[in-house]
């Protein structure tokens, strides 16, 4: 074998080892971005920690970046942030116990406002009952004489 086929795979090698650490090092950002984006800052009141620009936040960014780059696993990173910062520093709650029912129960609630509102308008919707005309010949016959006459004095006095 020759030097320059020696140099030719010993540069191939070295290349497929820097191919290696960069695609280690992108996916390291990208779970590092995952996690800026899936917890508040501890620093910033209502600010994703992605969004936060205090010293504080740009440090506990720092601190994930080189965990992730040493190794340590995203999970145990969301453990750690959770333990040292609380749970109520998620962004979203999970999905699981309480969490899951923030998830479930608004389009529960939802779906049965809406069939609710359906059903109203349905109701709404339906046709009038029929009314018939009465005449005073019906209600001779179906009255007795005395209310006949009280409702017929109520009738003048109004008119």
């Amino acid at each position: 074998m020759s030097a320059s086929n020696v140099a030719l795979i010993a540069f191939a090698g070295v290349i497929v080892i820097f191919s290696g650490f960069a695609a280690a090092a992108s996916n390291a950002e990208q779970e590092a971005e995952a996690i800026f984006h899936e917890y508040m800052s501890p620093y910033c009141p209502e600010l994703l920690l992605s969004d936060c620009g205090s010293s504080g936040a740009a440090d506990l960014r720092d601190e994930i970046r080189l965990a992730l780059a040493r190794g340590v696993s995203a999970d145990t990173i969301r453990r750690e942030l959770e333990q040292t910062y609380g749970a109520s520093l998620r962004a979203s709650p999970r999905l699981a116990g309480w969490g899951l029912m923030a998830w479930l129960v608004p389009p529960i609630l939802m779906g049965f406002a809406i069939i609710s509102i359906g059903y109203w308008i349905a109701i709404q919707q339906s046709p009038v009952a029929q009314t018939t005309s009465v005449d005073a010949d019906s209600l001779q016959k179906e009255l007795p004489l005395d209310l006949l006459e009280s409702l017929r004095e109520e009738l003048n006095r109004h008119l």
